[in-house]
Parts: structure tokens; C-alpha cells; sequence
């Protein structure tokens, strides 16, 4: 729409790595040619993400715990170099269902109800987790798509810690199942596994982590 309605070139920006497997710079610029923009694209080394580290947390309040952040506030301070309000594409995979929990989510239900718990818990998780080159992201399959409550398994996907992990870093018991009181999972229970989890993200993940973090990091640029 900008593209269509705008006299001159539309100002884009992008950043990228120096190592190909890391970087998304061919895509954005695939996207940049299709639309005639003016594109920028940043470039940047694992020595940058290290010197700007103390500057982020500072900016932040916190420790940084998405490698992401030094990347979109290096882009940010690019950017103001020539504009002063940008537009970002976040937000698209909690809309669209872009994360591969999306998929998983929509076939844990079928998975669920042709597996019985204790062959998941007993056989299936372990095996997942014993497979030749598991990543945490098999940990996490293996934890959450057996979950048979709704709210526990949101939490799950993200790879949060179990309840017994929680209680060994906090020193105290801890029940997985609490930290749901305060998280919104007011969606219908009838509606697809799939839509109760974007709602769960568009109301929780996208503006309580995505957003925030993203909104810091640009005005800190």
C-alpha cells in the first residue's frame, strides 16, 4: 500500500549476518526488489553483538535475553540516520501462524488422542530425546505435545523450565500449572487448537515480549 500511494521510493531497512547460514538479507531483498524500495541492508559481526552488550542492558533494564535485541537496536541506529518513524514487520507469525508450535499445535490434538499418556511419558518422550542429533527443540516437542492441559502446554512450547527445574533454580516446589493464573487464556475452548494458541500469542508473547522488547531497542537507537 505504501509502495502504491507514495510519489517516491519507500525507505526500507534490513540487518543481517556476515555468515549466510545466520542471515535473512536475501529475503528481505527479494522483497525490497519486488516493491522498488530504497533498501538498506546492515551487516554485522558476532564483535558487534559483544561491544553493545553493556550499552543494552543499561538501555533495557535487564539482562538481555534475546540475542535479537543487538541486532534490531544496530538497525534502529541505522535507520535514524535518515527517517524518523519506521514501520516493522513483527508481529506477522502470531498473526499467520509462522513458528513451527503453530503446526505442532494443530496436529497435538490428533497425536493426544491416538497416544495414551503413559506410552507418551514412558516410551515416546524418551526416545524423542535419545534420537541422533535431538536439539532442545525435540526437548520441547517431547514435553509439550503430550500435555493434556491447554494452559500448561502454551508455556510449554516456548521451552520454559518444568515445574521441577523451576524448583530446583528457586529453591522452593513450583507448579507449572500456577503460573497460568495470570496469563490470558480466555479464548474458547471450542475453537481449534490452533486458534487458541495465536490467541494465547497476540495476547501475551507478541505484546508483553515482542513488542516491548522491539520498542526499547528502537528508541534506543
Amino acid at each position: 500500500l505504501m509502495t502504491k500511494h507514495s510519489d517516491k521510493p519507500i525507505r526500507t531497512f534490513s540487518v543481517g549476518f556476515s555468515e549466510p547460514a545466520y542471515s535473512e538479507l536475501p529475503f528481505a531483498r527479494r522483497v525490497a526488489d519486488h516493491f522498488k524500495t530504497d533498501h538498506c541492508e546492515l551487516v554485522i559481526e558476532a564483535d558487534d553483538l559483544i561491544d553493545h552488550l553493556p550499552k543494552l542492558i543499561r538501555h533495557l533494564g535487564a539482562p538481555v535475553s534475546q540475542s535479537s535485541d543487538i541486532p534490531i537496536y544496530l538497525m534502529s541506529e541505522r535507520a535514524s540516520q535518515d527517517v524518523k518513524m519506521v514501520l516493522t514487520g513483527e508481529g506477522a507469525d502470531e498473526i499467520l501462524g509462522g513458528y513451527p508450535k503453530h503446526r505442532a499445535e494443530s496436529l497435538a490434538g490428533i497425536y493426544r488422542s491416538l497416544v495414551p499418556a503413559l506410552l507418551h511419558d514412558n516410551l515416546l518422550a524418551p526416545l524423542i530425546r535419545a534420537m541422533p542429533g535431538a536439539s532442545a527443540k525435540f526437548d520441547t516437542f517431547a514435553r509439550s505435545a503430550g500435555e493434556r492441559d491447554f494452559a500448561t502446554r502454551m508455556i510449554s512450547w516456548f521451552g520454559a523450565m518444568t515445574a521441577r527445574q523451576h524448583g530446583r533454580v528457586t529453591g522452593a516446589p513450583a507448579n507449572c500449572r500456577n503460573q497460568r493464573n495470570n496469563l490470558p487464556f480466555s479464548s474458547s475452548a471450542k475453537a481449534s487448537h490452533l486458534r487458541r494458541a495465536l490467541f494465547f500469542d497476540q495476547t501475551s508473547w507478541l505484546p508483553d515480549n515482542l513488542l516491548e522488547r522491539g520498542d526499547r531497542m528502537m528508541m534506543a537507537g
